[in-house]
């Protein structure tokens, strides 16, 4: 039986949610986007979590039918050993969560169990389902309060948290998701907002990149493919006490100078400047990445978006 009691428990976020779960838990499944999707979180022995979302607007929302239909799925395909299900169970109370309408409880048990909450936010209009699974001698009630109890459904404030297999950063919140690499080498995030690019990467086993090669040499070599309409300068820096390598430049195609000028004569954006910040932190035996495709006005975005990746033991430069 897993001890949840000792083990850490750290941040993680995704879409404009964001929970409090063991550290053990990763991303086993993932689709959808920010109007509706789905996460499932895992350790090394089950399924332990999953999480469903979606944008319901403003109009009458209808929980229980809803809890209805996702326990109707989850019994699809099981002739034997069809979960016993229990509704309005004791749970989480709608004083502990506060500003959600409709809370519905429930609990279902086979050869595994689970508990889990639905409920609708006023203020995101987002519906929300989320479930915490475990074997029959886990205290799986216990830690579904904990988990749905630490949980948010939307962003507070002008920065989200996005996260991954230990990779945590912050970016602006109205930027949406437009790519992932979720890989054993490469976890990368990449977010837009009109045009503008926003990327945020983090590269393990740090010391094998760069066995026969310098940061430089591996940075420009890596990099120049995803800039190649930009004229670029690299310069090696010391960033946040890491050895670090600074790209900055401008869009070389004519037409974007020319867009460019005329967009801000206008009085709107345009993304013809890129700024990248690429270190290793040897503490953490990795290689951080932050590139920007940006209007001129936004280039610093780059530099707050590195201040608040999480880097050797959790620091951060904000």
């Amino acid at each position: 039986m897993t001890d949840f009691s000792k083990q850490k428990w750290v941040k993680a976020g995704w879409q404009g949610l964001t929970f409090e779960l063991p550290e053990e838990w990763n991303i086993g499944a993932i689709g959808g986007e920010k109007t509706q999707g789905y996460l499932r979180f895992d350790d090394s022995d089950m399924p332990r979590m999953e999480v469903k979302w979606a944008d319901a607007g403003k109009s009458f929302i209808d929980i229980p039918g809803l809890v209805d239909k996702y326990l109707k799925d989850l019994q699809k395909g099981k002739k034997k050993d069809r979960p016993e299900v229990l509704r309005d169970i004791k749970l989480v109370s709608k004083r502990k969560l506060r500003g959600k309408k409709g809370l519905e409880t429930f609990a279902w048990k086979s050869e595994t169990q689970g508990f889990g909450a639905a409920w609708y936010c006023p203020d995101c209009h987002r519906t929300v389902i989320i479930q915490v699974m475990g074997r029959l001698d886990e205290p799986v009630q216990e830690l579904a309060e904990r988990v749905i109890l630490g949980s948010e459904d939307h962003t507070v404030g002008d920065w989200a948290y996005w996260s991954a297999y230990g990779f945590g950063f912050e970016a602006p919140a109205d930027f949406i998701l437009s790519g992932q690499k979720l890989m054993a080498g490469l976890i990368e995030v990449a977010l837009s907002r009109e045009g503008e690019r926003l990327t945020a990467a983090r590269w393990g086993m740090a010391n094998i990149v760069l066995k026969r090669t310098s940061l430089e040499e591996w940075g420009k070599k890596e990099l120049a493919k995803r800039i190649k309409k930009f004229t670029t300068e690299f310069s090696t820096e010391t960033y946040r006490g890491h050895e670090a390598i600074v790209i900055t430049g401008r869009s070389n195609l004519p037409q974007d100078k020319i867009q460019a000028f005329v967009q801000h004569v206008r009085g709107k954006d345009f993304p013809d400047r890129v700024r990248a910040i690429l270190w290793h932190c040897e503490e953490d035996n990795k290689l951080f990445y932050v590139e920007g495709i940006m209007d001129r006005e936004h280039v610093g975005l780059v530099d707050e978006t590195a201040g608040r990746i999480v880097c050797h033991g959790g620091d951060t430069d904000v």
